[in-house]
């Protein structure tokens, strides 16, 4: 299972009450699409109702990589659940606004640093 999720990118999973906070890491693209849809979409299956993926350390979020969001994204739309991407950069902002999901999704950047 590690293993799988690793192959998939993701670094970290905690689930609590139907929450699952998911840390991705790395770029997502082609590589990741496959292990990491399946394996978002399975948790949606399995009753998750929130799912927030953290990309802040995820470099580059290629429209295939992206692609890995949309089955678990529909099913969740389906039962009134949410997907939140939280800690995105421009790239990853952009790549989702490119494809449409911007608006089906909650997005949140990192706070900029404070000034000294």
């Amino acid at each position: 299972m590690k293993r799988q999720l690793r192959r998939a990118g993701v670094k970290h999973v905690r689930v609590t009450r139907g929450v699952a906070v998911v840390t991705l890491h790395g770029p997502i693209d082609g590589r990741q699409v496959d292990a990491l849809s399946m394996r978002l979409w399975q948790w949606v299956q399995d009753g998750i109702r929130e799912l927030v993926l953290d990309v802040e350390a995820v470099p580059i979020l290629t429209t295939t990589g992206a692609g890995a969001f949309v089955p678990a994204l529909g099913a969740l739309c389906q039962t009134g659940g949410r997907l939140t991407v939280r800690g995105a950069n421009q790239q990853v902002v952009k790549t989702l606004t490119r494809m449409g999901l911007a608006s089906l999704t909650g997005i949140t950047q990192p706070e900029p640093p404070s000034a000294p």
